[in-house]
This record gives structure tokens, sequence and C-alpha cells, in this order.
């Protein structure tokens, strides 16, 4: 151990204790395939907040005890964030929760995902910060580099587990996750934050929060971190880790091995009564030098910057919300895989400058003077602009979606609630959606309650699924080789074949092969139909018990990007013309004889040429069940022993035809 590192450690174990103590001891798997997963946590908290008391608002946009909540979710409070800092990673806050994946895809960037496939680019869980939506608009993904917020900052974190289109609309395919910052006058003063660790890992934070007046508050946040990225150049063969891995054309320099990020907030709230307020902030990140792994392969991205604003009313009964966003990356975000030379127009780097809009307006209120009857209606409004300057897409694509939702709560009995909702999505880009939902919950007494749910969720295809136009890998290093002289071979065996020594020589434009990953614009929307049963009990007062199970059916399941997916591209043959048109099938045989690998299946004709195509597809249909479990021990009123299992499996329904894909 050197000496600056030794010193490092004493620096952290100095702030840790010296802000508060916890301790945290677990153990974790996680899970793709048909698995199980068995995890324990021991927490110490000066202040433990029971379940029965914890207040959620995510599963019914208005205010509920997690106990009533019509479908599964998880609740952090900022007792569990703060515990969760240790790591400086709000995907792994989740540790330990029963039913998510958690899986590093970078030096600060995770894969976050329940109840489903997981892959090197998840999508299919949306995530809101206050609201806003964090992904990115080109691919929908999260960059948690980019985030302008630590992980401290938090107040509470919602997880929604399972389809959730009824209330929040599209790429909420499993789930949602809700992140909600802290208002200026929860924490008014200056707190400085500061870690260190190994890799020249290092985060400086700083906040500040005070009164204007009575009414109105302000909150101003700044921060840097970085750290040594840990991926290393694959150009060369004596560099590649493991079998299997493939060779890039660019290296990774020395210098881009820096992950950083700099953000920073300014937040005013106004509150015009006790029940009303009004907010406005403004945000911005400029982050680097990541690396990320996708299905075509790796991409690194040496500076994205994201500004944003949104301006937010909140009252008792009606609640408003507008944001804006920007995604710039110039000149920064490279293809590692890709090959670029003369008079190639695509090849790296790619350029992105995206712009999202969001309103969302929501109502709710009782309709009855039992307060038995409640209803929240609602309108979003969406609208996205995809430039990529000709890098990634071919055109610019301007895209808007409207939702329209409304959901009925009803307090049949005592005992009984049944909770029905639905919402309409439309959109330019494909057809229109709807997406219900309906729960019971009933309580057999005050400790113990049953929820039975049926729910939807659609997953729409991100525009580089629908309009990618990017170079790809070549051929393989064998294929090249074994076509080298291929014009010759085929030439001399025609010769043989027609007893024609004078045949002209015959090209196949097979020397030159381009690699190119495309979209599907004609992609149909993926589509999830989920049923839940749930229970949720409270055992001689210091046990609390989840259970969870669950069924998914998937349909126009959408691929990642692969060989042979794209059922519109035509798969190569020889065409000698019509004098030799006899000798197609044997020419064609000699050509894939001499392939190796996924070569075979990507060789295609593209724009009248043979090319190596990579795309995607929907296949098949998917069955998803399982089961999540979560013991909560409250030994004393500050420690809990926790306990978590989960069990997931599917089916996939492979149509006729229909080439491989793995289960990733």
């Amino acid at each position: 151990m050197t000496y600056v590192t030794f010193c490092r450690m004493l620096l952290i174990v100095f702030l840790v204790n010296f802000a508060n103590y916890n301790c945290v001891i677990s153990k974790s798997d996680v899970l793709i395939e048909n698995s199980d997963a068995l995890e324990f946590n021991i927490a110490d908290s000066s202040k433990v907040k029971r379940f029965d008391e914890i207040i959620i608002f995510g599963a019914s946009k208005k205010l509920e005890k997690i106990t009533e909540s019509p479908t599964a979710i998880s609740s952090l409070d900022k007792t569990d964030i703060r515990m969760a800092t240790r790591t400086n990673q709000v995907a792994n806050a989740f540790e330990g929760l029963a039913g998510i994946d958690i899986l590093r895809n970078g030096t600060s960037d995770f894969i976050v995902n329940t109840r489903g496939f997981n892959n090197g680019l998840n999508r299919r869980l949306l995530v809101l910060q206050d609201g806003r939506d964090l992904a990115m608009p080109l691919l929908g993904a999260q960059e948690w580099n980019s985030l302008s917020l630590p992980l401290d900052e938090f107040s509470k974190i919602e997880f929604i587990k399972g389809p959730a289109s009824a209330l929040y609309g599209a790429n909420c395919f499993n789930g949602v996750m809700s992140l909600t910052s802290y208002a200026p006058k929860e924490v008014i003063g200056t707190k400085v934050s500061l870690l260190g660790g190994d890799y020249e890992t290092f985060r400086a934070d700083i906040r500040h929060a005070g009164l204007i007046s009575n009414k109105l508050s302000y909150k101003l946040t700044l921060g840097k971190s970085g750290s040594l990225n840990l991926s290393k150049s694959r150009t060369d063969s004596s560099q590649l880790e493991y079998e299997g891995v493939k060779l890039e054309r660019r290296p990774i320099y020395e210098d881009e091995r820096n992950t950083n990020s700099t953000y920073g907030t300014i937040r005013f709230d106004y509150d015009i009564n006790e029940s009303s307020k009004t907010l406005i902030e403004f945000g911005y990140s400029d982050s680097g030098n990541e690396v990320f792994v996708q299905p075509l392969g790796r991409v690194l991205v040496t500076n994205t910057q994201r500004p944003y604003a949104r301006i937010a009313y909140n009252s008792e009964h009606l609640n408003f919300h507008a944001s804006y966003m920007r995604r710039d990356v110039r000149d920064s975000m490279w293809l590692l895989f890709a090959f670029r030379g003369p008079g190639f127009p695509l090849g790296s780097p790619l350029l992105t400058d995206d712009e999202d809009i969001l309103l969302d307006l929501q109502y709710n209120n009782f309709l009855n003077e039992s307060k038995t009857l409640s209803y929240v209606i609602g309108i979003s409004q969406q609208f996205q602009n995809i430039n990529t300057h000709k890098t990634t897409l071919i055109n610019e694509v301007n895209a808007d979606f409207t939702g329209i939702y409304a959901q009925l709560n009803y307090d049949i009995a005592k005992d009984l609630k049944l909770v029905a909702t639905g919402r309409f999505d439309r959109t330019n880009l494909h057809s229109s959606q709807f997406s219900p939902r309906g729960a019971l919950v009933y309580s057999l007494n005050s400790y113990h309650k049953l929820r039975i749910s049926a729910s939807s969720s659609f997953q729409r295809p991100n525009y580089s699924e629908l309009f990618r136009f990017t170079p790809d890998r070549a051929l393989n290093p064998t294929s090249t080789a074994n076509l080298s002289n291929i014009n010759s071979i085929v030439t001399d065996s025609l010769k043989k074949w027609t007893n024609n020594p004078n045949l002209e020589s015959v090209q196949l434009g097979l020397n030159s092969l381009r690699g190119y990953a495309v979209g599907k614009s004609d992609l149909e929307v993926e589509k999830n139909l989920g049923f839940e049963f749930g229970y949720q009990g409270i055992i001689n007062d210091n046990f609390y018990l989840t259970a969870d199970i669950y069924y998914n059916q998937l349909t126009n399941f959408i691929t990642n990007f692969g060989p042979g997916y794209n059922n519109s591209i035509q798969k190569w043959s020889a065409n000698l013309g019509d004098n030799l048109s006899e000798y197609n099938a044997k020419v064609s045989e000699i050509i894939y004889g001499r392939l190796t690998g996924d070569d075979k299946i990507r060789l295609s004709y593209f724009q009248d040429k043979p090319a190596l195509i990579q795309s995607v597809g929907n296949f098949g249909n998917v069955e998803q069940y399982g089961i999540d479990l979560a013991l909560n021990w409250y030994l004393m009123d500050n420690l809990i022993l926790s306990a978590n299992y989960s069990y997931y499996n599917f089916i996939f329904d492979k149509k006729p035809g229909e080439p491989e894909i793995s289960s990733n």
C-alpha cells in the first residue's frame, strides 16, 4: 500500500464517521437467466422508519401508505440513501432490494433493471428525477455519470416493479425509478463532502441552501468527480482480456482513461401557501471519458454536455411539471470497432445534438364526501428533436408524444380497495397504444394485506433501432484471408464447369466489404402484459414480510442488433447473370464455405451491393415468471436485519424460420 493510498483511506474513514455511523454487510449475486439470489444486510441507523409508516407517491401518483400500494414498490428514505452514499453511485443504492438487477457497464455507468431481460443498453426502466426523464433521447438509456446531483442530494427514491405504462406511458416496460431531491427548506445551511480512494477516485461536493424571505428559498449545488477508467485498448491480440473478445480499430489513449464529471444546479422555491408551491431549477453536467459496452461493441464517449431547466407547481390537488433537456456530444463519441477510411462517409466520431421537452399536468380529488372514491386524471406532452448530423441517423427526427391517463380508487369496503387505471398514448412514429391496469388490495387485518393486479406496458423502439446507419466491424480475419483471391477462385471454377477457358474474370465485389449497423423503420412496439400477486405482513410488530409472485407475457420482442434479425434485408447470393445463372448456387456455396463466425449470417445485399449487415427485428413471444421475497426484522429501534430472495425464469417461443437469439 502506497503512502498516498493510506492517506486517502484515513480521509474516507474520518469523513464517514464524522457524518454518521452506519454498518452494512452484504453479499449479492446478479442473475439473468434461470436463477436464485439470496442476500443479507445488517444496517444500523439512528432513525428507522417502519414499513407501515412509509408514504409513497409513484404507484398511484398520489400520496398513500406503501402497504396500500396497488403494485410492488420499494422505497428508500434519506436514512437509507445516506447509508448508500458509501458507494457514491445512485444505482448501487438499490443493492439488497429483492428483484432488482444491477450490472456495472463502465467506471461510473450501471445497468439497472427488474423482472426481465437485461443487457448492455437497457432502456426498459423509466428513470425520473423530480419528474424529469433522465434517459438520453437517442437511445432511451441512462448515463449515470451525467447526473447533475450526487446521491446524497436525494431525499427519497421509489422503485416501482412491473409494467407501469397505465400511469407513465412508454418506456416503463419493466418499472419506474423515481428520484426526489431535497427542497431548499429541508437542508438549510452549507454542506461540504469529500471522497477519495484507489484508482485515482475523488469526489468533491458543496451545497448551500437558504431563505430569501419566509416564502422564497434557494439551493445551490456544485460538484466534481473523477476516477481512472479500467478499460484499455483492444487493437492488438495481446491486449484481449479473454477468448471471444474482438479486436477494435481505435485505441483508447491514456488521457482518455480519466472518467470525469462536473455538475451543478440552482433552484428557487416559492411557497404560495401551506399546501401549494412553485419552483424553478437549472442544472448542468459536463462528463466524459466513459466506455460503454453495447451489443455492437464498445463505445468511448469523451465528452457529453447536458443542460436542463424545469418548472413545477404542486398543490393538494393540482400538479404541473415542465422540463427542457439538451444533450450535446460533439466530435467525441467513438465506435471503437468501426472502420474509418478514405471515402467512407460515416465512420467515427459520432455527433449528437438532442432536445427533449416534457409537460405533465395532473389533478386528483375525491368524488364523494366519505372520501371512499377518488380519482387522478392527467395529460402529458413530450417533444424530442434528434439530430446526429448524419453520423448515426441519416435524417433529423422530430417526434411528439401525447398521453392522457385516468385512475379511479374505490374503497369498496373498509378492508377492500379497487384501483382501475387506463392511459391512451399517440405519437407520429408508431400506432397509438392503450395501457390498462387493474388491482385489488385486501386487508385481512391491519397487519396483513393481499394484492392482486394485472397491468400492461409498452416499449417504443428507440431512434437507433428505427433509423440507425453506422459503420460496423469488418470481416473476421480468417474470412478476410479466405476471400483475398476469391474472384480468381470463382473464375477458375467457372472455366472448368463451362469448359470455357476464355471466360472473362468474374467480379463479385467481396474484396472490400463494408460493415453497417442499420435500423428497421417498421419495427412494432414491444408489449408487456403482467399479472401479479403480492402479500405484505407485519408479524409480532418486529417482522415485515413481502412476497411478490409475477407472470409476464411479452409480444413483439425487440432484439438487440445482430446478424439475420431484420427479415426485410436480403441475404447475399451470387448473381452471375442470365448466361451463368445455373452456377449461382455453386458459387454461393463456395463463398459461404470460406466465411467464418457470424460473417455467414451478416453477408447481405444492401443498397444494391454486398455488405455485412447487423440489424434488429421483432421476434416471437416471451413468458417471464418469478418470485421476490423480502424480510425485515427490527431487532431494536435502530437496528434492522434484512433478507431477500429472488427467482426469475423465462420461456422464449421462437416462431418457425426465426434465427436463434441470445437470451440476454
